[in-house]
């Protein structure tokens, strides 16, 4: 009887993963696994999201995403390692990889199509102790240098938004990098996620990290664009994980302190809400934030035509409302004339 029990059980289990299995569509399966398997980059720049087991093994909230996935769609899972978040997105745009961790930036959204973040944390600046600059509003002037790691979120982020200040590069991407160079130039701030700066101003007294940020850096899942199908998947995935608290388990077991982003309805409105206004320029025009030209904040901004155009693609990709997971053709007037007014922020 237990013989039969136990054959039932394991009947009834198979039954159940072959149910799951099949439940994904095959459009979705070619484009997250179009070799049999899924490649994912995981990025051990950011130990908030990945950390390196005792043989080097990734851990954490990536390679458990990575892995849950993997199972989803019943294939093997192939985790790709990447020191800073650069190399993640070059992966992904040249499609060495089908999924990766990587903050949301709008430099990166021509190559890489986004899932709503599933994770958010703060990016901010670790100074000497006895510095002048106390808050982020008192890095942002003339004569100030800030160390970034290569082609992060927040290099990214700063140098489209700094007026003043100077960013100083160092040659590799990850916060580790950003941080020895601030020390071996004797810059006058590091710029990086909070958690790795907290981490080591606690072995460094002579550090702090300022109380407030200068962003709300967005974690979520990319894939190569093009990829439509398989980017409207990962966003549904991505979701569920937030909802049936798998992210907030596997920041725990990881032993890390950051917050679960809110569903992605929640953050459309936050992000409507917060779009920063637009401004003036010296030819009277008006610029809209991360649209100008390079290289020129005084840009004018693009027709209402051209930003129809572009939030149309951007945010309506594969018949779906990125920021609201509506259908398309149920919110496309209302969202766009939304982001007309805030700026382009909803999508972005």
């Amino acid at each position: 009887m237990r013989l039969l029990i136990s054959a039932a059980a394991l009947l009834l289990a198979a039954t159940f993963q072959a149910s799951a299995q099949s439940a994904v569509p095959p459009d979705a399966l070619k484009d997250l696994a179009p070799t049999g398997k899924l490649r994912a980059a995981i990025n051990f720049g950011n130990g908030v999201l990945a950390q390196k087991g005792k043989d080097g093994e990734p851990q954490g909230i990536t390679p458990d995403l990575a892995n849950a996935l993997g199972k989803r769609l019943g294939v093997p899972v192939e985790l790709v390692r990447f020191e800073a978040a650069g190399k993640v997105a070059e992966a992904l745009a040249t499609s060495a990889v089908d999924v990766g961790f990587i903050a949301i930036e709008p430099v990166r959204a021509d190559k890489i199509d986004f899932s709503p973040p599933y994770v958010v944390i703060e990016g901010t600046y670790m100074v000497a102790k006895d510095s002048a600059m106390k808050s982020v509003a008192d890095v942002d002037k003339p004569g100030v240098r800030i160390a970034v790691g290569l082609g992060s979120a927040y290099d990214l982020y700063l140098t489209r938004t700094l007026k003043s200040a100077t960013l100083v590069r160092a040659t590799v991407g990850g916060g580790g990098a950003g941080i020895d160079l601030f020390v071996k130039d004797k810059l006058d701030a590091a710029a990086g996620v909070r958690q790795p700066l907290e981490d080591y101003a606690k072995s460094h007294p002579e550090m702090r990290v300022m109380a407030d940020a200068f962003q709300e850096i967005r974690q979520a899942m990319g894939t190569p664009k093009g990829r439509s199908a398989g980017a409207t998947y990962l966003a549904a995935f991505v979701e569920e994980m937030k909802a049936s608290g798998f992210v907030a388990d596997a920041l725990k077991r990881s032993g890390q302190v950051a917050k679960v982003a809110p569903p992605g309805k929640q953050l459309a409105k936050r992000n409507v809400s917060s779009a920063p206004a637009m401004q003036p320029n010296r030819r009277g025009g008006v610029v809209l934030p991360g649209r100008g030209i390079p290289g020129d904040r005084h840009a004018p901004a693009p027709s209402a035509s051209v930003i129809r155009r572009r939030l149309d693609r951007a945010q309506h990709s594969g018949g779906l409302c990125r920021p609201c997971r509506g259908r398309a053709a149920e919110c496309r007037a209302e969202g766009r004339d939304r982001a007309i007014r805030g700026a382009g922020a909803s999508w972005r």
